[in-house]
């Protein structure tokens, strides 16, 4: 969870303890039903998709605008 640095430090604390994803893999832990080597090798691993995707759109071509409103619906 990203909080913002102009708020205050005892409110991103508080936020950071209800942080979903540490708290699932806590409980994850705690139950016996993964390892923090697994949990990092799955951080690892979406890490890398993330890169893969951010480089792919960066490498992609600009689409051409005249495409803007295709598949766009409103009722």
């Amino acid at each position: 969870m990203v909080i913002p640095e102009h708020r205050p430090e005892d409110e991103r604390e508080a936020w950071s303890k209800r942080d979903p994803i540490p708290c699932f893999a806590e409980q994850l832990r705690r139950e016996n039903l993964a390892t923090q080597d697994e949990l990092d090798r799955l951080a690892a691993d979406v890490e890398q998709e993330l890169d893969d995707a951010v480089r792919f759109a960066e490498e992609s071509p600009n689409p051409d605008p005249r495409t803007v409103t295709e598949f766009v619906w409103a009722d």
